[in-house]
């Protein structure tokens, strides 16, 4: 190999590890000094500045993801009905679903995106969109409040937790009581759920975030995502058992997601 072959892929490593490592600073500064409604803040902001998630944004144009059309061909999903799809974005899935067939009612904390979502639904019959987070919907089902309360009249035949949007709930016991929300709103359907899942890192890094976070850390950040949880298979198992789930599938690639069935009631 010539040697500037060799001093141009040296290069390139150690621009990489400085990015790594400015991105790792990043990450360990914000988590230490922000709180959770903080953190949560920063995240609605750095996606109310994105338009990918909006119509004629890439994210959005893609239509539904492989993955996401799997689940909704597996028999557990209904094949008709009415669905809630929760931190829609500007529609991307609650499009898709009414194009096939399915009566959907959406909501979206993020304020651009959920105003895209209620231009969409202006266009599209059989679409309800709301603006609303899912401590919005806690409220809603627990105490009859709050901008979501109309989605408590009725049932649903199914839920889906947009994308990614479990891994945004910073608070475990935010994200156990959604869930264990949900069946009081679709008491027979099943529950899509897609969310971050845990990486290996490396030992340096690991030795960092354990001298300036000690114990394990409640969220991570990353510039294009914000904070977000970071998932295990047994975590997400655990957490479906609280509010009486169990995975009829789980599947990490190409992204993690899990489709969740009500656990039979002993008779």
């Amino acid at each position: 190999m010539q040697w500037w072959v060799r001093w141009i892929l040296k290069v390139g490593r150690a621009s990489e590890q400085v990015h790594r490592s400015v991105l790792l600073l990043q990450d360990l500064l914000l988590t230490a000094r922000l709180s959770l409604p903080e953190r949560q803040a920063l995240t609605l902001e750095l996606y109310q500045k994105s338009s990918t998630y909006t119509p004629g944004g890439t994210a959005f144009d893609q239509g539904l993801f492989s993955w996401e059309k799997q689940v909704f061909e597996n028999p557990t999903w209904p094949s008709s009905g009415r669905i809630l799809v929760g931190a829609a974005g500007a529609g991307r899935e609650a499009l898709a679903l009414v194009q096939r067939g399915y009566q959907v009612v959406a909501f979206e904390p993020c304020i651009p995106l959920a105003d895209a979502g209620r231009r969409l639904a202006n266009d599209t019959l059989g679409l309800t969109f709301h603006s609303g987070s899912y401590a919005d919907l806690i409220a809603a089902v627990e105490r009859r409040e709050g901008p979501l309360t109309p989605l408590v009249h009725g049932t649903f035949d199914g839920v889906v937790l947009g994308w990614g949007s479990l891994s945004h709930l910073l608070d475990a016991q935010q994200r156990a009581v959604l869930l264990r929300t949900l069946p009081r709103l679709c008491p027979r359907g099943p529950v899509l759920a897609s969310f971050l899942v845990d990486w290996p890192r490396g030992g340096w890094e690991q030795r960092l975030r354990a001298t300036f976070l000690p114990g394990e850390a409640p969220s991570f950040f990353s510039p294009e995502a914000g904070f977000f949880h970071l998932f295990t298979r047994e975590e997400v198992e655990a957490l479906a058992r609280g509010a009486g789930y169990q995975l009829r599938h789980y599947q990490e690639d190409p992204y993690p997601h899990a489709l969740l069935e009500l656990s039979p009631k002993p008779l």
